[in-house]
This record gives C-alpha cells, sequence and structure tokens, in this order.
C-alpha cells in the first residue's frame, strides 16, 4: 500500500472518532506488522521509534513501539539478523499413522537456539567494508 494512503487512512479513521464520540474506538489494542527488507531498513526504524522494544519469535527478529493503544512493530525475517546454533540433538517419538496400523518410531531432531546481536547499530557497521 502507499505510503500516502495509509498515513491519510489513519488521520481520517482519528478525525471520524474524534468527530464522533457517539462512536466506540476499537476496544483492542492493534498492532501494524511492517515487514522491512535489510537490517539497515530495521535499523532506521530503530532510531526513529525512539522508545522501542527488541524481540524474537519462532520466526522473526523485531522492534516495536507502543502508541497508546496501539503498537507498530518491524520486522524482519530472524534468519536475517540472528545465526541459528545446534545446541543439542534430541530424539523425540513421533506417531506414523498407516492405514490399519499406528506404529511408534524415534527421529533424531535437532534443538536449536538463536543468537541474536544486542545492538542492531552494531551489525551493521560490522558489516560495512
Amino acid at each position: 500500500m502507499e505510503r500516502r494512503k495509509v498515513i491519510q487512512g489513519l488521520r481520517d479513521f482519528a478525525d471520524f472518532l474524534e468527530n464522533n464520540p457517539e462512536v466506540k474506538a476499537p476496544a483492542a489494542p492493534n498492532k501494524y506488522f511492517v515487514r522491512v527488507h535489510t537490517v539497515q531498513e530495521l535499523v532506521i526504524a530503530t532510531k526513529l521509534l525512539g522508545d522501542a522494544t527488541k524481540g524474537a519469535d519462532d520466526t522473526s527478529f523485531y522492534v516495536e513501539r507502543d502508541f497508546g493503544t496501539f503498537k507498530v512493530q518491524y520486522f524482519l525475517p530472524r534468519g536475517n539478523v540472528c545465526t541459528a546454533k545446534t545446541v543439542t540433538k534430541i530424539t523425540k517419538m513421533n506417531r506414523i499413522l498407516v492405514p490399519a496400523v499406528t506404529e511408534e518410531v524415534d527421529v533424531e531432531v535437532e534443538a536449536t537456539d538463536w543468537d541474536c546481536p544486542k545492538s542492531l547499530l552494531a551489525l551493521v557497521e560490522e558489516s560495512k567494508p
């Protein structure tokens, strides 16, 4: 979506709520997700957001800021920022269903941990030639 349209839509909605106090505002906090394409873009967003929180989940590395009743999260796939490392291999039981037969087998899977940078800015500085 065009940046201009997003900004105008947010302003229009804010004006609508302000001018129509009889209409309820959204009750639940909302979150806007913005996917960036490079670590540098994430660093820029982090600097401009100011009081942002850094975090990671199963798939993403992100920074987010609370804007009162909603949050904005800028994110990248975790593998673009963090380094995967195998901490151990574990054996877990898998159940395989075959028509009329159930068989349980042990399979070995890797337990992965992630090393994420303490500073995004330092990561960008390290990658400069």
